[in-house]
């Protein structure tokens, strides 16, 4: 990965860390969904997301040999995600911003799994 493409997903983080919401008037608590996916070949992760503004349907995907993307939602109750991995294993990581570790724990502010190559499977978040 580009060092560029790291500076400007921790950027995206960064700024979007003080948007971590928590229960209000407006309704039941919810977090932000920040979701990093990068493995080599054709590798895919599609979420349905429940939010505060509706549904939210997002996805990414990787083509080639090293790529990563970035799935970002604010105010998630809860999500579903489907994955696919390519030719090579994809690694998934999940920052700390109010919504549980579907892999275990969080370490160091950031939840991680890496799946094998080949190999399809989902996880599901909700607010911790």
């Amino acid at each position: 990965m580009k060092l560029t493409n790291y500076c400007a997903i921790a950027a995206s983080c960064l700024a979007m860390s003080a948007c971590a919401s928590t229960a209000t008037s407006d309704g039941p608590a919810s977090g932000d969904l920040f979701l990093r996916g990068s493995g080599g070949g054709n590798w895919s992760i599609e979420c349905d997301a429940d939010t505060k503004r509706g549904s939210s349907r997002p996805s990414i995907n990787g083509v080639g040999s090293d790529d990563s993307a970035i799935i970002a939602i604010q105010d998630v109750y809860s999500a579903s995600c489907t994955y696919k991995a390519g030719n090579r294993a994809l690694m998934v990581s999940l920052a700390e911003r109010g919504l549980t570790c579907p892999f275990g724990a969080f370490e160091d502010e950031l939840c991680r799994a890496e799946f094998v190559a080949g190999s399809e499977g989902s996880f599901d978040f909700s607010v911790e």
